[in-house]
């Protein structure tokens, strides 16, 4: 029982430590693009309005959840009323919104990875120190073995979600 312990935890804590180094390159390489696309969208969106110094703000300091709140109150520059119906302006002004969404769910799903992944490595950290007073109790053991094979299951889990959510496109 005792080695068993020995090598699930240590195993747990290796394989965790690898896949959250590895989700974390590949989360942040999508934000990066996430904000790349961003950027073209709101650059595009922006063009019937100005020149507004409030627009120009708001996109020079990269607030876009207050820039489309304001795209959708103010009234477009005279002279670039047709502008705004442009269907690729239109489009681009709608994908703000969703890209919007999409980077605050990876950025919540990314957080709650990261913090459930640092406690289980803790825990297999603190069940290798006691692993051998663990072992005495054989209702002990199991249930540590069920707590630990079910968080990992969840970080697994999580990690998938993670993925599967920063392959989506919009």
């Amino acid at each position: 029982m005792e080695n068993a312990l020995f090598y699930t935890f240590s195993t747990i804590a290796q394989t965790l430590a690898g896949a959250i180094a590895l989700l974390g390159a590949f989360v942040l390489y999508r934000l990066q693009s996430l904000g790349a696309e961003l950027e073209d969208a709101a650059l595009t969106a922006i063009q019937p309005y100005l020149p507004n110094d409030e627009i120009s703000r708001l996109r020079g300091e990269n607030n876009y959840d207050d820039l489309v709140t304001l795209l959708n109150t103010v009234a477009p520059s005279a002279n670039k009323l047709a502008e705004v119906n442009n269907p690729y302006v239109l489009s681009k002004r709608r994908a703000l919104p969703s890209l919007l969404q999409l980077r605050r769910q990876l950025h919540r799903l990314m957080k709650i990875s990261l913090a459930l992944t640092i406690v289980l490595i803790a825990a297999s950290v603190v069940v290798l120190s006691t692993t051998p007073l663990i072992a005495t109790s054989t209702n002990v053991a199991y249930s540590v073995f069920v707590v630990g094979i079910l968080l990992f299951v969840v970080c697994l889990v999580l990690y998938v979600l993670l993925i599967l959510k920063a392959v989506h496109e919009g």
